[in-house]
């Protein structure tokens, strides 16, 4: 395994347990839509504080991740 690999691994890991949450759950107007995650910037907030060990996410939502500080 490449070190980075190792690295990143051991950020979700290295306490045997992990809280990853994913909320990438497909696109407005689909029938199989989440409700409440019409608001992406905010989900995205609250689950900063609540501070989880990974939050799966698509491309196009990681840029909110990226103009939270603090992350």
């Amino acid at each position: 395994m490449r070190i980075n690999k190792k690295v990143r691994m051991n950020r979700l890991f290295g306490r045997a347990r992990c809280l990853d949450v994913a909320i990438d759950h497909g696109v407005c107007n689909e029938p199989s839509f989440l409700e409440g995650l019409e608001d992406m910037a905010g989900v995205v907030a609250q689950l900063v504080a609540a501070g989880p060990d990974a939050i799966q996410m698509n491309y196009g939502q990681a840029d909110l991740l990226q103009s939270l500080p603090g992350k």
